[in-house]
């Protein structure tokens, strides 16, 4: 898929209608926003195998396009976040995910199936749209490490959408900040990754909604602005645990603790 070079950030002047009162010559007309929502982590959790014993007796919502055919299980609330992110004209709602695509799509087809949309309201951008990583990390096996990067993803929207975006004003929704360029962390509002241990417990789950909720208001806040604010507000919930109030399980550990080991990072996953 071929990269554009660049993409309109600034306010496009249009013209009014001649009936327009005649002190007013033009008006500002400006790109939707680029919001882009992490399918692992913030809308499912992805099943290590169908033998997994934390969640063996609930039942999961669809099956992934691997080989293995992981069970993945949906988000409570995640139907009603993507409705009401895709149905607002000041944004473009897409899903970013480091799966392969086969792996990704059975996914991606049920969600689109639960919150009735086609996938110009919900387009997906995979690993070939992330930024090698910043250190040029690798794996052991020799698979480069990837980042998340929002310029990049702009770019790509039109070609994907057909839809200019305005870059400035775009931002991530993601479980961990490690899978984001450092450069742009600071567009990146970050929840609490939904996990087993959450779609085991029926507490947890509440609480997993709730964050989305909590979310909805912070991107309202965002979508409402004209510009973005030089760092993302916390979730309520991340400012409780912060002051170490009464909390449910789920927040016992922060999302920046998901990734632990020395140099950790994204890449590709195989199918």
């Amino acid at each position: 898929m071929e990269v554009p070079p660049s993409l309109p950030h600034e306010p496009v002047m249009q013209d009014l209608p001649e009936e327009a009162p005649p002190d007013v010559y033009r008006t500002v007309v400006y790109h939707p926003a680029l919001v882009l929502i992490e399918l692992k982590g913030v809308l499912v959790y992805r099943s290590a195998s169908a033998s997994d014993l934390q969640i063996q007796n609930v039942w999961f919502d669809v099956f992934d396009g691997s080989g293995q055919k992981k069970p993945i299980y949906v988000r409570p609330g995640a139907i009603d976040f993507l409705e009401w992110l895709a149905a607002d004209p000041r944004c473009v709602c897409a899903v970013v995910t480091d799966m392969a695509p086969q792996t990704s799509e059975p996914i991606l087809d049920w969600l689109r199936k639960e919150a009735g949309l086609d996938e110009t309201q919900l387009s997906c951008f995979d690993a070939t749209t992330m930024h090698r990583h910043d250190d040029k990390l690798r794996f052991p096996d020799g698979r480069p490490k990837l980042q998340y990067d929002v310029a990049r993803m702009c770019r790509y929207c039109i070609n994907v959408s057909g839809q200019l975006v305005d870059e400035n004003r775009s931002f991530l929704v993601v479980s961990s900040l490690e899978a984001v360029r450092m450069k742009q962390r600071h567009l990146a509002l970050l929840l609490f990754p939904y996990g087993a241990e959450d779609v085991a417990d029926a507490l947890r789950r509440s609480s997993a909604a709730k964050e989305l909720r909590d979310a909805e208001q912070i991107i309202e806040d965002l979508l409402a602005a004209r510009v973005l604010p030089e760092s993302m507000p916390d979730l309520p919930s991340k400012i409780s645990a912060t002051k170490n109030t009464m909390l449910p399980l789920r927040l016992a550990f922060t999302p920046e603790k998901r990734f632990t080991s020395p140099g950790d990072g994204w890449a590709p996953e195989s199918s």
